[in-house]
């Protein structure tokens, strides 16, 4: 608002803008329940569990700025999956899924994205999120979002600490440059953080720890979330930093 009372001050009556990029989130898995109301009574014999991901993805991108697109939970059946992406893919400026990335039987997402689109790499040296993936597909011929533009697709790990990590490492970036933000700026600021206490480091994967970091003492004390399970989402909870 401060900002179109400045522009009208100075008798600016038109500037470029960047249109608000539309995000659609699935969730993938024949375990998942849509209703946390259900949790409690969940089939643990099946390995049922609710769905936290495409909650807590949709907060990410409206928390970014972005309009979220809720694409429901697929099974994990190849055509199915097919069907419910190139709906997405009509829809939305880019895609992001959880679950299927991995190695399993399955896991049918890489070879999805590579029938549909340019497949850019399916693992990453980094924790969590090793799985990650990501592609670029045409538009769908029925598209009724900017025909013609390529799609971003993340194709996310299940885990939702994974799913929470690389969002904020790569979606975030990405919707930035979707927005208008300009390229080799940062997304996010690098300090130095003094521990508050010993933080234990994979020694080959760069990994990215999720601590809450304060202003104490003239210095940025940061303290671990706790247990760093990549399925443990509570670590994600109250975190306002990533230590590298």
């Amino acid at each position: 608002a401060g900002e179109i009372g400045l522009m009208a001050a100075l008798g600016i009556g038109e500037v470029e803008v960047s249109m608000q990029a539309v995000v659609a989130v699935l969730s993938t898995g024949d375990e998942l329940l849509d209703d946390p109301a259900k949790a409690a009574c969940c089939d643990l014999t099946r390995g049922q569990i609710v769905d936290c991901n495409r909650p807590m993805l949709g907060a990410l991108v409206e928390e970014s700025g972005a309009t979220f697109l809720d694409m429901g939970i697929v099974m994990d059946d190849y055509e199915a999956l097919r069907s419910s992406l190139l709906a997405a893919l009509s829809q939305a400026d880019i895609v992001i899924t959880s679950g299927g990335v991995s190695r399993g039987s399955k896991d049918h997402m890489k070879s999805l994205l590579s029938e549909l689109g340019s497949l850019h790499f399916g693992e990453m040296r980094m924790k969590p999120g090793k799985p990650t993936t990501f592609a670029t597909v045409p538009a769908p011929g029925d598209s009724s979002r900017l025909p013609g533009r390529p799609r971003s697709v993340f194709a996310l790990p299940g885990n939702p600490v994974s799913c929470y990590v690389t969002f904020k490492l790569m979606v975030i970036p990405a919707l930035e440059r979707l927005h208008g933000a300009p390229s080799g700026v940062p997304t996010f600021t690098r300090v130095d953080a003094e521990l508050a206490g010993d933080v234990e480091m994979d020694p080959v994967r760069p990994e990215y720890h999720r601590a809450v970091a304060r202003w104490a003492n003239g210095r940025i004390i940061a303290e671990s979330t706790g247990f760093q399970r990549s399925s443990r989402v509570a670590s994600v909870a109250g975190a306002n930093c990533l230590l590298e």
